[in-house]
């Protein structure tokens, strides 16, 4: 009998690896560190290999296979364009989904929380994963905030437009406003991916809209018409319609969507276990998604640190408030 651990990854293999890219990269800040030669700049990222990946054939799920309740993921999303998935970790959603519940619950981690990273002191969270990949971001948000990821997945701009196109798109609900932007942004990425941004076909509606993965990249990556907790939630949006989408497709489908593209991104999942647990994924076909950010409302202050806008979580009040957001 197949352990229900081995079912819940099967599941998110196929719903998030389609969605955990949309890191927002122009513009972005420089991220300062306490140490004077810890710089890290949008065109000289220090050198970091992030593919953290155990020689264990089931990596870091070994354990969550003996555990039948639940099973959490860790989103990537990195700012890079290309086969290279390297660069600032802009995207930082953890998902988990819980069987006894029914339910799946979506955590945005934003960029600019003011943390301390083991080894490199107090600097924005999004410099962990440049710093040391996946395995010191997962060590930073268990420290700070009392999580931990049973697996990871990081994807970059191009790998998350092709999943998104090869899943079929996304439903989403978007205002006037957002449609103008996600029409701006998807020519940013066909202009920085060497395409031809006369082939674009731009979106003429707004409302209850389909979106392909250029404009799906395009959503996550708004903020100049509000605010980064805004793109925050709009990722959010993008992640709990991609669970949807996933769950419409049959289990040969499923199974030819992650053969194709496991190796296009760097995870600790490997591609027999998730084909092996793939056809389960049916049974999360209509489970409540509930959605969460950190820092959460009044549990925070923003402040200007070493030249820094940073957002200072108050630790206790995150860490409780997302324990019980996440039922634990």
């Amino acid at each position: 009998m197949i352990r229900m651990g081995r079912v819940i990854c099967s599941a998110i293999m196929a719903v998030i690896i389609p969605a955990a890219a949309w890191a927002e990269s122009l513009g972005s800040l420089v991220i300062v560190t306490q140490a004077p030669d810890a710089v890290v700049t949008d065109s000289d990222p220090p050198p970091v290999n992030p593919d953290d990946v155990s020689d264990n054939p089931l990596g870091a799920l070994t354990d969550v296979f003996r555990g039948p309740d639940s099973f959490s993921l860790l989103l990537i999303g990195t700012d890079s364009y290309g086969s290279q998935i390297s660069g600032r970790s802009d995207s930082m959603i953890l998902c988990k989904l819980n069987r006894k519940t029914g339910k799946v619950m979506i955590v945005s981690f934003m960029r600019d929380l003011y943390v301390a990273i083991p080894g490199r002191g107090s600097t924005r969270l999004n410099a962990a994963f440049v710093y040391g990949g996946a395995a010191l971001l997962r060590e930073t948000l268990s420290n700070q905030f009392g999580v931990a990821a049973d697996a990871f997945i990081a994807v970059n701009f191009t790998v998350m437009v092709d999943l998104m196109d090869r899943l079929g798109g996304v439903d989403v609900t978007i205002t006037r406003a957002e449609m103008t932007q996600i029409n701006y942004w998807a020519r940013v990425y066909y202009r920085r991916s060497g395409l031809n941004t006369s082939a674009y076909g731009p979106l003429n509606t707004y409302g209850d809209v389909h979106l392909d993965g250029a404009q799906a990249l395009a959503f996550s990556r708004i903020r100049n018409i509000d605010s980064d907790y805004q793109r925050t939630r709009r990722q959010r949006d993008v992640v709990a319609a991609a669970f949807s989408r996933a769950t419409e497709l049959n289990a040969a489908q499923l199974a030819l969507l992650v053969a194709e593209n496991i190796g296009k991104v760097k995870t600790d999942i490997t591609l027999a276990d998730a084909l092996d647990l793939l056809p389960l994924l049916l049974s999360a076909r209509g489970w409540e998604v509930e959605t969460f950010r950190i820092p959460a409302d009044r549990a925070y202050a923003s402040r200007t640190i070493s030249g820094m806008a940073v957002l200072v979580p108050d630790l206790k009040k995150n860490r409780d408030l997302l324990r019980d957001f996440l039922g634990e």
